[in-house]
């Protein structure tokens, strides 16, 4: 399964994406990858968590396209 994941609302398929909010990232240096976790806005715990693991490219793209540097806090969709 291909992991996505997204800082602006999908304009397609829009059934297949989830809304939540970025919890933690954390990059891995030896495989050069980002891992962020992003949970439902409505629910707490690990319920509904999400781990999706992207490249530094794709990271970046994500970032891009945040208000800040920062996502932590910030509303994201993943599939």
């Amino acid at each position: 399964m291909n992991d996505r994941v997204r800082a602006k609302p999908p304009a397609t398929e829009v059934d297949r994406w989830r809304e939540g909010v970025v919890r933690a990232v954390r990059f891995d240096e030896h495989e050069r990858r980002y891992t962020v976790v992003v949970e439902p806005a409505d629910e707490g715990g690990d319920s509904g968590r999400v781990e999706v693991t992207v490249s530094e490219s794709i990271y970046d793209l994500f970032v891009g396209r945040i208000d800040g540097d920062d996502p932590v806090g910030e509303t994201a969709w993943v599939r």
